[in-house]
């Protein structure tokens, strides 16, 4: 089982080249023996700090890799269900992963190769991707002040919009508290219309 596990993130780290995999052949080894029978593994990456390569699996239940000091090497493991607010940032030299765990805020700087550009996708599918809060006085205070059901290859023609197929289109003028009127072009039909109207 452990061979073909070891060979299964050589498999993930193979974009990353095979110098980067020898330098966490025994990361592997070591690795391999604690993945559990009823885990996956989901992707495989790598970090270095002062010359020393770490390797990091992601599988179906969870995040793992080892910890390096002068006394030796330390398992380390982050319970998907235990973790919260990731967020991954792709710079040019590293892809920076930030999330929360058990009220820790943890922070891993990833190699930034082929390897880890798949890594990180599968986070973010794991995790999802944060939703960026808009402004307060963006999303509330809007009134609507009128609207009209009208053609879509007209609207579509003078916004340089993509309409399709759907011929019937609204248009919502909603005006903000601060006096801004802006016009909301959406695809609907009339009783749609009547609806969003009464709001």
């Amino acid at each position: 089982m452990y061979l073909n596990t070891q060979e299964q993130i050589r498999d993930y780290l193979k974009p990353a080249g095979k110098q980067v995999i020898s330098f966490v052949e025994e990361d592997i080894e070591i690795l391999s023996t604690h993945i559990e029978v009823d885990e996956q593994i989901i992707s495989a990456t790598t970090s270095s700090k002062k010359l020393t390569y770490f390797l990091f699996l992601l599988t179906t239940k969870r995040l793992i890799t080892l910890e390096k000091d002068k006394k030796g090497k330390s398992f380390v493991s982050y319970d998907v269900n235990a973790t919260s607010n990731l967020v991954v940032n792709r710079k040019l030299f590293a892809v920076e992963v930030d999330f929360t765990y058990l009220k820790n805020e943890i922070k891993l700087k990833l190699t930034n190769d082929n390897a880890t550009k798949t890594f990180a996708n599968e986070l973010e599918n794991i995790f999802g991707i944060p939703e960026k809060a808009l402004p307060h006085s963006s999303i509330v205070g809007w009134t609507v002040i009128g609207s009209k059901f009208d053609n879509a290859g007209a609207i579509a023609g003078a916004m340089g919009a993509n309409i399709g197929k759907d011929k019937s289109v609204a248009t919502l003028f909603l005006k903000h508290e601060n006096g801004e009127k802006v016009p909301l072009v959406i695809k609907c039909d009339k009783k749609d219309l009547e609806k969003l109207s009464l709001c």
